[in-house]
């Protein structure tokens, strides 16, 4: 998956906000795997995922609030879960939409072949061998979006779990350890760029050391910019929303990306205007227009070019 999450509002209306974001997700895997061509059985199109590994896509969500999301989308008919594991000691869980979800997201039924088994899941390659596969979940597919998310994501996930090294680079730039985990970021999304690649975990933090010490980083007083940012946010919505160790994460994330106080002002009057594109929030009385929603995902960004 995008480092950046969505959902649909109308799937929000049907059900819920957990719900929309949950039934993209899925929709998502089962396009790749239609595409790769893997994972049919008994009829079937179904999308092996471990709830450990989608709570680390969905770090708001715990892991029981995922199963409690699935468990509700199989009541209401929107999943079926099955098991094909090659080990019965593997619990890991599969999940296959059902027709009636697969309406509601407008994909039509899959009508390939089965394929031979050693292409199911588990292997490290797709049928061509030419990408790999680093979630060791599926096999991966030719589409550009789809690795270049994967290695977005594993890059990432890599380096800030590194916290030796970023104690490390943070001593060696007389950085705090927040402002070298804001340059995360950056530093993937220019190896992408320019399609980088790094032989081993090694190579990576190298590299990242030493761009590091290029960046001529400076300290920012991200306490004092988040109290700016809620003052603002309960200005323009009226409300009183406190500080929280969710929202100081997802504030940390985006002010990393470089958004200006102007700019995440417009945001935040566009998510609270009567404009007709903002249907959603106005219906449920900006219910669900809090500062977690505009910090999650790319809403900060949608909400800054929103038409009114």
């Amino acid at each position: 998956m995008s480092s950046s999450h969505s959902f649909n509002p109308k799937h929000a209306e049907m059900f819920d906000i957990p719900t929309a974001i949950l039934l993209q997700h899925f929709d998502f895997w089962y396009k790749k795997i239609i595409a790769d061509n893997v994972n049919l059985f008994d009829g079937k199109r179904w999308v092996r995922m471990k709830r450990k590994n989608m709570q680390k896509i969905f770090p708001y969500f715990t892991i029981n609030q995922i199963r409690r999301y699935t468990d509700k989308m199989i009541q209401l008919n929107l999943l079926i879960d099955g098991e094909y594991n090659a080990m019965k000691s593997d619990r890991t869980k599969w999940y296959a939409l059902t027709d009636y979800a697969k309406e509601i997201l407008g994909i039509k039924e899959d009508k390939q072949a089965e394929i031979p088994c050693e292409y199911s899941v588990g292997k490290s390659a797709s049928p061509s061998g030419k990408y790999a596969n680093p979630s060791g979940e599926f096999a991966n597919s030719n589409i550009k979006e789809v690795d270049i998310s994967y290695r977005y994501l594993l890059l990432y996930s890599k380096i800030e779990k590194n916290l030796s090294l970023l104690t490390l680079v943070a001593m060696q730039n007389k950085l705090k350890i927040i402002t070298v985990k804001n340059s995360i970021e950056m530093f993937v999304k220019q190896s992408i760029s320019v399609n980088e690649f790094y032989n081993n975990n090694r190579e990576i933090y190298k590299h990242f050391q030493n761009w590091v010490g290029t960046q001529k980083l400076s300290d920012i007083d991200l306490e004092k910019e988040l109290n700016w940012f809620l003052k603002t946010f309960n200005t323009i919505s009226g409300r009183e929303y406190k500080k929280t160790e969710e929202i100081q994460q997802l504030f940390s994330k985006q002010f990393s990306v470089g958004f200006s106080g102007n700019e995440m002002t417009t945001a935040i009057k566009n998510l609270y205007s009567s404009s007709i594109e903002n249907k959603f929030h106005k219906q449920h009385n900006f219910k669900f227009a809090t500062p977690e929603y505009l910090l999650k995902g790319d809403n900060m960004n949608k909400y800054l070019n929103f038409k009114i």
